[in-house]
């Protein structure tokens, strides 16, 4: 059976949708849009009609959706996981949930290098990023993630990962910290703007692999509190209780 695999995720800079045969190395057609987050609930419908046309499918033949989850923007992260369950519901599907950090990663793995350590890193602002190390499993072909996704200061990040020399460091934290990274590191760099489709899509194979989750059941990553829960962000106005409550 044919089976066509749908992923989208909007947690970086980039929002990124992807759609192909689930089998396949690489999706049949995506689309990478500097959005905003704040606009990609505008764009998410348009970017999913285009690859539909692209590959000349209906959204019914859609058989698989997975989403990323995070971690990364608040708003984007929500957005994308927001659009997957509402087209998992109406296609009687599950979602299987991607990280964020692992899509990222998978930027570093091609066919020709397969770094022993990979450590993706995303700009989470205010001197932290978020990340996590990865090495590369021969026997499943994949990456494998070593400790948590964390969210914290880069120096603290790279002391308690223990990252070896040959380690690539890949993310919009490295294009973010790039110039303390070479400053006081020797590792290899990959900085990037956001998620790649095929980023995406590697991780997004993976986990179609294991079990899909009801949509109702569908978690992001928060790694910490919100500028609003943190009170960075304060309302513009005054709370108003209502008169009928």
């Amino acid at each position: 059976m044919n089976q066509w695999l749908l992923t989208l995720d909007a947690s970086t800079p980039t929002t990124v949708v992807a759609l192909g045969r689930a089998d396949a190395a690489a999706p049949r057609a995506s689309v990478v849009s500097t959005d905003g987050a704040n606009q990609t609930s505008e764009k998410l419908a348009a970017h999913l009609e285009r690859v539909l046309r692209e590959c000349q499918i209906n959204m019914s033949d859609v058989t698989k959706i997975a989403a990323g989850v995070g971690p990364g923007t608040f708003t984007g992260t929500r957005v994308t996981a927001a659009f997957a369950k509402g087209v998992a519901l109406g296609l009687g599907l599950g979602v299987h949930p991607v990280s964020t950090l692992e899509a990222s990663a998978w930027d570093a793995v091609d066919a020709a290098t397969k770094p022993r350590d990979v450590a993706a890193m995303l700009d989470a602002r205010r001197d932290e990023i978020y990340g996590a190390v990865y090495q590369w499993d021969e026997h499943r072909g994949a990456l494998r993630r070593r400790g948590d996704e964390r969210c914290v200061a880069l120096e603290r990040f790279i002391e308690d990962s223990a990252l070896s020399p040959a380690t690539t460091l890949v993310g919009t934290g490295v294009t973010a910290y790039r110039d303390r990274l070479e400053a006081t590191h020797g590792f290899s760099l990959m900085p990037t703007n956001g998620l790649s489709a095929r980023g995406l899509w590697c991780a997004s194979r993976r986990a179609a692999e294991q079990a899909a989750v009801d949509p109702a059941a569908l978690a992001v990553t928060y790694l910490r509190a919100s500028y609003a829960q943190m009170g960075i962000h304060k309302p513009k106005r005054p709370m108003i209780k209502s008169p009928f409550v």
